[in-house]
């Protein structure tokens, strides 16, 4: 009777190592999770880009992001954006603010823009889950990010302004 116990002690025991061991992975929990979830596109408002001469080079649905935790998630784990779509963040304080394509699936083009709605210094084509720095010459107020290539498509280039508005 007490070599049954201890089977089915021994049955159980493995059994529970088992189904842990399967719920265990390489990967850290927040990856996992965050893999999975499903970001979708939130319109909260529509960007121009205008050249020097004044006309539209390009006009994007955008989705605005100024909290410190949006803004640090940015596009990560998104698999894709459409061609018409962006994100603009909006920063506080006339600081530096750079970025990194840590896990982004999605090349950008990431356009800096001044306190004058002035796009100083662009990053193009940037490598999608690079942990390189993006450095930034000069303060922002605004980094709009969008499809890698629309910049080169639509001839955007330093110098041109943005005009954008939030939408109901």
């Amino acid at each position: 009777m007490k070599r049954h116990r201890i089977g089915i002690l021994i049955l159980i025991l493995l059994a529970s190592a088992m189904m842990l061991g399967s719920k265990c992975s390489k990967e850290p929990k927040d990856k996992q999770e965050s893999s999975t979830i499903s970001y979708e596109f939130r319109k909260d408002g529509e960007l121009s880009i205008l050249g020097k001469d004044g006309e539209v080079k390009a006009s994007f649905d955008i989705e605005i992001v100024s909290r410190k935790d949006d803004v640090h998630r940015g596009l990560q784990f998104r698999e894709s954006m459409q061609e018409n779509q962006g994100m603009l963040f909006i920063f506080d304080g006339k600081q530096n603010y750079g970025f990194w394509m840590k896990d982004t699936y999605i090349p950008l083009d990431m356009l800096f823009i001044d306190y004058e709605n002035k796009i100083f210094q662009i990053a193009e084509d940037t490598t999608p889950f690079s942990e390189e720095h993006i450095e930034v010459v000069g303060y922002n107020l605004y980094t709009l990010e969008v499809n890698a290539g629309i910049c080169k498509k639509y001839s955007i280039n330093n110098g041109d302004t943005i005009t954008w508005k939030r939408t109901p």
